[in-house]
């Protein structure tokens, strides 16, 4: 059972690869 600590981070850490991963959509679309 991960600890919060390793849980916040591994929150974090989606939530940046799900933002670089709708910018690239959004630039994909705009191209």
């Amino acid at each position: 059972m991960p600890s919060r600590n390793q849980f916040r981070l591994l929150a974090q850490t989606l939530e940046t690869c799900r933002r670089w991963y709708n910018a690239g959509l959004a630039e994909r679309k705009a191209a």
